[in-house]
């Protein structure tokens, strides 16, 4: 699914005027260098890679292999008078997962503005089963759901929490022999939609 920027380039920000900075991560999934982030052109999509975002279960692992999350933070400066909305998110990963295995990935997305601690957050989660293969899903946030970052300030902070945990409802199921991860996550997307402040504008003229 793609995500684009409504016209009006004089007001709307571009990549040019748009800045990632303070970008940082911590998590289960995600030590020290193994997330990578990169923006699209008009600043719809923020791509994020997960070298080691994987799960296991079977026998030789732990029950904690089966859950593991990953917390990124960042602050994006844009000009004043247009602000963002969360949209929703692409998942992409490989999957193997056996009949009776089910795998939930869930983010937890907060938006504030830096320095007050006033934010808002939206969770959203997505159950898959019995999944053999690459895979791609994308979830997108209902209107009366979505967060937006503040008209008044040239900076929001973000924050996802991406969460993946493996389930199954039988206990004669005990998994793969090997390493291979039967559930990982390798990009996760994030989609935002660029609009203009009202507000802003008419305080202009």
């Amino acid at each position: 699914m793609f995500y684009s920027l409504a016209s009006s380039a004089t007001v709307l920000p571009r990549q040019s005027n748009i800045t990632l900075t303070s970008f940082y991560y911590a998590g289960t999934a995600c030590s020290a260098g193994t997330v990578s982030r990169s923006m699209n052109r008009d600043g719809s999509t923020i791509t994020f890679g997960f070298d080691l975002f994987e799960t296991h279960y079977g026998p030789g692992y732990p029950p904690a292999e089966r859950y593991k999350n990953c917390i990124v933070y960042f602050r994006l400066s844009y000009p004043l008078g247009s602000k963002f909305e969360i949209v929703g998110t692409t998942y992409h990963g490989q999957a193997r997962l056996d009949a009776g295995w089910n795998a939930t990935i869930q983010s937890t997305y907060l938006i504030s503005i830096p320095g007050t601690g006033n934010g808002s957050t939206v969770t959203r989660a997505r159950t898959t089963s019995e999944l053999i293969g690459a895979y791609t899903t994308t979830d997108t946030i209902p209107a009366g759901s979505k967060i937006a970052s503040s008209c008044d300030w040239e900076e929001a902070q973000v924050q996802i929490t991406t969460r993946v945990k493996l389930s199954t409802s039988s206990a004669s199921v005990s998994g793969s022999l090997d390493n291979e991860s039967p559930f990982s996550l390798g990009f996760q997307q994030l989609h935002l939609g660029w609009s203009v402040c009202e507000d802003q504008i008419s305080k202009r003229r």
